[in-house]
């Protein structure tokens, strides 16, 4: 499969983590007490309180970060860099860096739907903490894939210098 088919694959597997991030907050807003922990310690334990309110700011974090990524993966940007430095990367090494911005905002947006969802579970008493494994397998998912991209970047920086033209 090639890098413009895995692009797809990601943004459809974005849309239901987006709509998640924004309707089971609002689904289960009624069903929550006055008070709801707002802040965990890396025990997974609620440490600090707040309002029904900021039950969507965690959503709205989550969100904000998928934006942020998405557009820095689709504005130009990382051509524009390529184009403006001396380096002159090679077309698939922008893929792959794009790719891998995309895959960075899915896991993102994982992370902050089940950070949402245990957060509801504990206000509601249905468990009293966090799982302690999100962040750790977080970090995997977001780190997994970076081996692949170098050697693959790295073997495409050789070819492309062997072909390029000297621009000196």
């Amino acid at each position: 499969m090639n890098i413009n088919g895995l692009n797809k694959i990601l943004h459809l597997l974005s849309i239901p983590l987006v709509a998640f991030l924004i309707l089971y907050p609002s689904w289960m807003y009624g069903e929550l007490p006055e008070r709801i922990p707002v802040h965990f310690n890396l025990a997974g334990e609620a440490d600090r309180w707040g309002g029904k309110g900021h039950l969507f700011v965690l959503p709205g974090i989550g969100i904000g970060l998928y934006l942020l990524l998405l557009f820095l993966a689709k504005s130009g940007w990382l051509e524009q860099q390529s184009e403006d430095n001396a380096t002159h990367l090679p077309p698939s090494m922008v893929g792959y860096m794009k790719l891998y911005l995309l895959w960075s905002s899915l896991t993102t947006l994982a992370l902050f739907a089940t950070i949402s969802f245990q957060s509801i579970n504990v206000a509601l008493g249905v468990s009293d903490t966090l799982a302690a494994s999100d962040l750790p397998a977080y970090l995997t998912a977001v780190l997994l894939p970076l081996p692949f991209i170098i050697y693959k970047n790295n073997r495409d920086i050789k070819r492309y210098k062997t072909l390029a033209p000297n621009k000196d």
